[in-house]
């Protein structure tokens, strides 16, 4: 809510705007920082010389750009993600019940589908119980249902467009499509947040290895009184101290994506 702070309705709030998930709470529902730790960290000091662990935030940063990493990679949204498109009209497309290929997917809900007319006629909306959606591929069709509403909007020869342009096999842009993409809350399957957790390992992996003995450092000695100690590490000016961790890591995404991307992309169609 808004609250006026002049003028005569100082003090009065507005009413209440739609809820929006932060990223925190979204990624959350994913891979949390304390199922991070307990997978990926087992058996990892994960605090430096003082005692102090790594802040929460530093991991959770590393877990929203593993997320919007792998967004990228794959090409597909893994965060509920809301996008307004237009398609165009082809009228083959319409005779196979206004089927429309969403640029994303998976898709979660369609929240609206219209058409606005080239002459500037008034917006058609169309009933949301017309919808048939084919979620993990994002295939959108319309199947009219029976009542005044479909015999009016579809009318008696079969097309929803006015007369001006019936005949016509196509036309840009003519539906808007409004829709939320990506994995519902809880829903991301577990092989994908396998390599999420792993991706986001890789950046404070890279901090711990700096402190086990400091950066760069390979070799660490120390002697008093004739006593000696000497600890040797992975690490050196061009390695991590968990180096080994990071090359597993790495071989395991770098394997995964191609068939990630194969499976969750891949090419979707139809053949008609």
């Amino acid at each position: 809510r808004y609250i006026a702070t002049t003028g005569a309705i100082q003090g009065e709030t507005s009413g209440a705007s739609e809820a929006i998930v932060g990223a925190g709470l979204a990624i959350s529902n994913i891979l949390t920082v304390s199922e991070l730790k307990a997978r990926y960290f087992f058996g990892v000091d994960i605090t430096d010389d003082a005692g102090e662990p790594l802040s929460d935030d530093t991991f959770t940063h590393y877990i929203l750009t593993a997320i919007r990493w792998f967004e990228h990679q794959l090409d597909i949204p893994i965060l509920p993600t809301t996008f307004s498109e237009f398609h165009d009209y082809y009228r083959n497309d319409y005779d196979a019940f206004f089927f429309i290929q969403l640029d994303n997917y998976p898709v979660i809900s369609v929240e609206q589908l219209k058409v606005q007319y080239p002459s500037g006629q008034s917006v058609v909306v169309f009933p949301a119980e017309w919808l048939r959606l084919n979620q993990p591929e994002g295939h959108l069709q319309v199947v009219p249902t029976a009542g005044t509403l479909s015999e009016i909007m579809v009318g008696a020869g079969g097309s929803f467009l006015p007369a001006i342009y019936n005949g016509m096999s196509y036309l840009p842009q003519l539906f808007q499509v409004d829709y939320t993409a990506g994995f519902a809350s809880g829903k991301v399957p577990r092989n994908l947040v396998d390599v999420i957790g792993k991706f986001a390992a890789l950046g404070p992996f890279d901090i711990f290895g700096d402190l086990i003995a400091g950066a760069g450092i390979a070799t660490l000695s120390l002697s008093m009184d004739g006593l000696s100690q000497s600890v040797g590490t992975t690490s050196s000016a061009t390695n991590a101290g968990y180096g080994a961790r990071i090359i597993q890591y790495t071989k395991y995404i770098k394997d995964q994506i191609p068939l990630l991307r194969r499976y969750y992309k891949g090419i979707k169609g139809v053949v008609s």
